[in-house]
């Protein structure tokens, strides 16, 4: 802001409104005597103190950005600080998880063989094993101690149901040996009924 000094056409003239309403103009000269002159109140004062201001109000306005441009450059510091820490860190991380899953991976790991005592057995080979294993069934039903085929069961079982004219489940069947030379039984002896029970 720049100041200008007042210019008046007729300077020192007042007009002084008496209280019958009447007025007067007057010129007014100052006549104080001043002992100091002190600092006088123009244009020139004003527009010094103005400067004087805008410079304190520059160099304050100045502190005050490079206040913040050294705050700035402190938060963008420590920020990459921060960033090198934690990509470090995450590399520490990735490095220690991958030592503890090959560690895991040696202490755990299974046994496809199927042979080794104690190591636990692979899935895919338990698996595979399993699925190859065939049940030879005896379709005669005649070899001692083999599984009785089904379907070869089930035909005879329908032919004692023809013979008998009957549905047989449930019923007890009673064999006739014209010797026991040969035939090991196991069972119960009913001295009662006088036979072996099963």
């Amino acid at each position: 802001m720049h100041f200008v000094d007042r210019k008046a056409k007729y300077p020192g003239r007042w007009t002084m409104m008496k209280s019958d309403g009447t007025s007067e103009i007057i010129t007014l000269i100052r006549n104080d005597e001043p002992v100091v002159e002190g600092t006088p109140m123009n244009a020139d004062t004003l527009n010094t103190l103005s400067d004087v201001a805008g410079a304190d109000i520059a160099k304050e306005k100045a502190e005050a950005a490079a206040t913040v441009a050294s705050t700035a450059k402190d938060a963008a510091e420590l920020a990459a600080n921060s960033a090198t820490a934690s990509r470090d860190a995450a590399a520490s991380s990735a490095e220690e998880a991958k030592k503890s899953a090959d560690k895991a991976a040696a202490v755990v790991s299974t046994d496809p063989t199927l042979t080794i005592s104690g190591a636990p057995a692979d899935a895919k080979a338990v698996g595979d094993r399993i699925n190859a294993i065939k049940i030879e069934t005896d379709k005669t039903l005649t070899v001692a101690n083999a599984a009785a085929d089904a379907a070869a069961t089930g035909v005879r079982i329908k032919l004692l149901e023809m013979v008998h004219g009957t549905d047989v489940n449930g019923i007890s069947f009673v064999s006739a040996f014209d010797t026991l030379d040969g035939v090991a039984l196991e069972g119960v002896w009913n001295k009662k009924a006088s036979r072996v029970e099963f």
